[in-house]
């Protein structure tokens, strides 16, 4: 499976979601996820740890999912690290902004397990297929199952 022995982060403000998730993704098989509270601590942790795929929460104070994924994208050695922004909103100028800076995925919250579970792996294995090419076509991931 795409996950084992993988390592995530994942960064919301949110407890509850941060909880959700990190368990969501131990359950799926990854070797450690990483949390973070804020982009400017998902930064640090990103410096200090191999990290295969980045879970963000669009809308935290600090630094938001989005920058977050501005600043990874921007970064000569940590560009190439997957990125699913978590998010309740589904707007288009969102996504579009997103996809500009090569997202790889995009969840829709409240989402379930099998949605994160569906997700992550598709976004590991086009990964592991193309290389360090982003910006996939996120068509499809704008509704909750």
């Amino acid at each position: 499976m795409a996950t084992i022995g993988k390592t995530a982060l994942v960064v919301d403000d949110d407890p509850h979601s941060l909880f959700y998730t990190q368990r969501g993704l131990l359950k799926l098989g990854f070797a450690s996820v990483f949390t973070a509270h804020s982009g400017k601590e998902a930064l640090r942790l990103i410096q200090q740890h191999k990290v295969d795929v980045v879970l963000a929460d669009w809308s935290m104070p600090e630094m938001s999912g989005i920058d977050l994924l501005g600043v990874l994208r921007s970064g000569s050695t940590v560009q190439s690290i997957p990125v699913i922004l978590v998010t309740g909103e589904q707007r288009a100028d969102m996504v579009k902004e997103a996809l500009e800076l090569r997202l790889s995925g995009y969840i829709v919250k409240p989402f379930s397990y099998a949605k994160l579970m569906e997700t992550v792996i598709r976004v590991l294995e086009q990964h592991e297929e193309e290389g360090t090419k982003e910006g996939d076509d996120i068509g499809g991931l704008l509704t909750n199952q």
